[in-house]
Order: structure tokens, then C-alpha cells, then sequence
């Protein structure tokens, strides 16, 4: 599971060296900020890996450091922040798989690339190729990586209905069939609780 924060340190000049501290139209903050993105276990909320930086930093790059040292093997959840290409690019470079949540408009134009518009119910086997505007990392190679889009909509009694577009590098429909990716999707609300434990119990 992918998470993002910021926190304000103490204003020391090594720390403010480190991490700079942001301004706005009002000025320079008083504080350094540091952003950083961890990666937890879906099971025991145990902090995996941790990458971290200036604010001026994005969560993606940060998650793409997370994904890279992680290495081989894992299954990397992440809500619409991280349901971008460069995401995808580093799992597929470092052997993982993902499970991304994309928003609307970009699981449309993935469904347009690939030739076909979202219906609820869809899982479309497609490859994920990076538009020339498209954020990807430099570093490695931006190939066209296989895929599945899901469209769900989830439909409760006396709530609007939901709509959930994903994507995941587990092609294999049956052995990873969409009511249980959209479960496994489900928990990630988790790591919110996991990511604001670890920063209690640091202070």
C-alpha cells in the first residue's frame, strides 16, 4: 500500500539545507518541509519502505524510489495520486505488479487509445503506452506495459452510485477475477490509519 504526507520540522540550518523550506504569495515559510511517501504491508501495517525529500519533490517520483528498492515480487496498491504511468513503469522495471485507481478522464483516454469506450462491468486486456505528455521517468525505458482497465460501479441502497476505474498488471482474468481486485482495492483506505499511527508513536 502506497501513502503520501509532508511534515514541518524544527527551522535548524541543516534541515533547512536539506529540505528548503516553501513560499508562497505571502513569503518564505518559517519552517523546512519534508514529504515523504511510505510503503506498508496490507496485512500487518508494518512499514515497509520509506522514501523521502524536499517538498518540491512529487509523491510519484517518491513512490517510483519506493517501488524500485523495493524490488521484485510485490503487488503495489495506490489511490488516484499514484494511478499515473510513471507508477506503472517502475513496477514493471522492478518486476512488481500494481493495483492503481486512475481517475475518470484517464481511464477514458487509456480506454481510447486502446480503441474502446468504459462501460460499468468492463475489463479490457490493453497496453498502457505514454502519450509524448505523459510524466514517466527518464531513467527507464517508457514501453507500452500490459494491462487490465476495470470500470466498477458500486451501487448501495440510499447512496449515489460509485464509480471505480482501475488498473492492474494481473492480466490472468480468472485467477484474479475483478470482484476480488475491487475487494483487494477496498482496503486500502487502511493505510491511512497505518501512516497516522507511525507518525503518533514518532511524535
Amino acid at each position: 500500500l502506497l501513502d503520501g504526507s509532508t511534515l514541518l520540522w524544527p527551522a535548524e540550518p541543516a534541515l533547512i539545507a536539506q529540505y528548503g523550506r516553501p513560499s508562497n504569495q505571502h513569503g518564505e515559510s518559517h519552517w523546512p518541509v519534508l514529504r515523504l511517501v511510505a510503503g506498508f504491508d496490507l496485512y500487518s501495517g508494518a512499514l515497509e519502505t520509506l522514501a523521502e525529500g524536499p517538498y518540491r519533490t512529487s509523491e510519484q517520483d517518491l513512490a517510483v524510489t519506493v517501488i524500485t528498492e523495493a524490488g521484485a515480487g510485490f503487488l503495489w496498491v495506490g489511490d488516484r495520486n499514484f494511478g499515473v504511468y510513471q507508477m506503472v513503469q517502475g513496477a514493471h522495471h522492478s518486476h512488481a505488479e500494481v493495483l492503481l485507481r486512475l481517475t475518470g478522464s484517464r481511464a477514458k483516454a487509456l480506454a481510447k487509445q486502446a480503441g474502446s469506450t468504459l462501460r460499468p462491468g468492463d475489463d479490457l486486456l490493453l497496453r498502457w503506452a505514454p502519450s509524448p505528455e505523459t510524466s514517466r521517468v527518464p531513467s527507464l525505458p517508457a514501453v507500452p506495459i500490459a494491462g487490465r482497465l476495470i470500470y466498477w460501479r458500486w451501487e448501495r441502497p440510499g447512496f449515489r452510485p460509485k464509480d471505480l476505474y482501475l488498473f492492474t498488471t494481473l492480466t490472468d482474468h480468472e485467477q484474479y477475477p475483478i470482484a476480488e481486485l475491487v475487494q483487494l482495492y477496498a482496503r486500502r483506505w487502511g493505510v491511512e490509519l497505518d501512516l497516522r499511527h507511525v507518525k503518533a508513536t514518532l511524535d
